[in-house]
C-alpha cells in the first residue's frame, strides 16, 4: 500500500482518532492562562511558537500544524504530534499528584487528580516546567530559565572547534545525560534530540552555537518556518506571540 508497512497504517490511524475523537471526551475545558507573558522563562518561550492561537494552551492540533510550518515530514507527524504531547501531557500528570501516602490515598485531592487527565492531550504553558524530568540536559533548570554553564557543557562536545555539534556528539551528550531508572525521559529526550537536528543541522551535518541558541529561546522556529515557506512559495503573516502580546 503505496511503500507503507501495516504497522505504518495502523499508527497513522491511531494518530488520526486521537486527533478527531479525544476532543469529546474532556467534559470540562481548561482555562486558558496566559498570565505567564508577563515575565515568560526561555523554555516558555521556546514552546509557544507551537500554540498557533495564543490561548496558552498547546493543543494536538496545533502541534501537528506546527510540525508540518517547520519542513517535518506530514505523514510523519501523525506520530509525532500525538508522541509529544502524550509525553508533555502525562509528564504534568504524573507530577501532579500529591506525595503518595495512605492518607493521601483516601483524600478527595488525590481522586480528583486521578480523574483530571487531560484526554486531549492539551499543554499548558504555564506550568510547562514541571515536563523537565532527570535526563533533560539541564540547560533549561527547574524554573524553566536558562542555564549558560549547561549550554557550554553542551558545547563542550564539539571536539574539533567546529562551532556546532554534529550528530555524533550529540549522540554521545544525549547519553551522558541518561539517567536508566527514568525510561520515559530517555526515550523522550532521544525524540526531541534527533527531531531537533533534523531541522537545525547545516549541509556539512553541523547543528551551530547559533542555531542552538536560538532553538533554546524558541526564535529558530519563526525562522525555520519563513525558509520552508520560501521554499515552496507559500507567504507566512505568523510573528511572535511573546512580541504581539506585548
Amino acid at each position: 500500500m503505496l511503500g507503507f508497512s501495516r504497522h505504518d497504517v495502523k499508527v497513522a490511524a491511531l494518530a488520526i482518532v486521537m486527533m478527531l475523537v479525544m476532543p469529546g471526551l474532556q467534559p470540562t475545558p481548561r482555562v486558558p492562562d496566559t498570565s505567564y507573558r508577563a515575565n515568560p522563562s526561555t523554555l516558555q518561550q521556546h514552546v509557544e511558537y507551537f500554540d498557533r492561537n495564543r490561548d496558552g494552551v498547546i493543543s494536538l492540533p496545533e502541534t501537528f500544524e506546527s510540525l508540518n510550518r517547520l519542513g517535518f515530514n506530514w505523514w510523519g507527524n501523525f506520530y509525532r504530534a500525538p508522541f509529544i504531547n502524550w509525553g508533555l501531557t502525562m509528564g504534568l500528570y504524573v507530577k501532579g499528584f500529591p506525595p503518595l501516602s495512605l492518607s493521601s490515598l483516601i483524600s478527595p485531592a488525590f481522586w480528583n487528580h486521578l480523574l483530571s487527565f487531560d484526554f486531549q492531550l492539551r499543554v499548558p504553558i504555564q506550568t510547562i516546567h514541571q515536563t523537565i524530568h532527570p535526563s533533560d540536559s539541564g540547560v533549561y533548570d527547574k524554573n524553566g530559565q536558562f542555564n549558560e554553564a549547561k549550554f557550554e557543557r553542551l558545547m563542550s562536545f564539539d571536539k574539533a572547534g567546529k562551532g556546532g555539534i554534529n550528530r555524533c556528539e550529540m549522540t554521545r551528550f544525549i547519553k551522558a545525560n541518561n539517567n536508566p531508572p527514568d525510561v520515559p525521559g530517555n526515550i523522550g529526550s532521544k525524540f526531541e534530540w534527533f527531531n531537533v537536528f533534523e531541522i537545525l543541522h547545516d549541509d556539512k551535518g553541523v547543528m551551530s552555537r547559533e542555531k542552538l541558541l536560538k532553538m533554546y529561546n524558541g526564535s529558530v522556529f519563526e525562522e525555520i518556518e519563513r525558509a520552508v515557506a520560501a521554499k515552496k512559495g507559500i507567504q507566512t503573516v505568523r510573528t511572535s506571540a511573546m512580541k504581539n502580546d506585548a
